[in-house]
């Protein structure tokens, strides 16, 4: 998809196609203005290959805590679909988002730097751990180890991170799991 998109450059949003409108970066420019645009095709990328899982489990607990007891007791007393949404199902999936967004952080860290190694992400001069363990860390493998070793060592640490906030956050916030060891 970067490939089609690009990600920088010409075009809306610096998508790479489309008129030149939007804010397009130079150098020399703040330092904002160049990464904004460069960052907008790479960021809508990762956030639709993670929403089409994040939707269906999102959609199986509105389903789930809409057939509730609870909520057709609300419906029966009359209580309009927005308060529904607003008192009994919002706050009933809110855990499983919470949960779900903190796990798909290390998902998103992991397919960034996929798509800079790869060479379609986020152009110089700006860094990524992506980058910084394909390209010339791949050149000077053999003499110099350590210039794709400690990128891909923090890229570990990061998603290693991310999911273990995850799993506390799960056990925090489900109610399932309350008083068990």
């Amino acid at each position: 998809m970067l490939a089609v998109l690009g990600s920088g450059g010409d075009g809306f949003f610096g998508l790479g196609f489309g008129p030149n409108i939007g804010p397009q970066a130079d150098i020399g420019d703040e330092w904002f203005w160049q990464v904004f645009p460069r960052t907008t095709s790479v960021i809508l990328v990762v956030a639709l290959v993670l929403a089409a899982g994040n939707s269906r489990i999102i959609r199986g607990a509105v389903l789930a805590t809409r057939a509730a007891a609870y909520v057709e007791a609300a419906r029966s007393l009359g209580a309009s679909n927005v308060r529904i949404m607003v008192a009994h199902i919002v706050p009933n999936i809110l855990a499983t988002i919470i949960v779900l967004a903190s796990l798909n952080l290390g998902a998103a860290v992991l397919i960034e730097a996929a798509i800079s190694f790869l060479g379609f992400g986020i152009p110089p001069p700006f860094p990524t751990w992506g980058r910084d363990t394909g390209q010339i860390a791949l050149v000077y493998a053999t003499e110099a180890w350590w210039l794709a070793f400690f990128p891909g060592l923090m890229i570990m640490i990061a998603v290693f991170g991310f999911n273990m906030m995850g799993d506390a956050l799960r056990d925090i916030l489900d109610p399932r799991l309350r008083g068990t060891q």
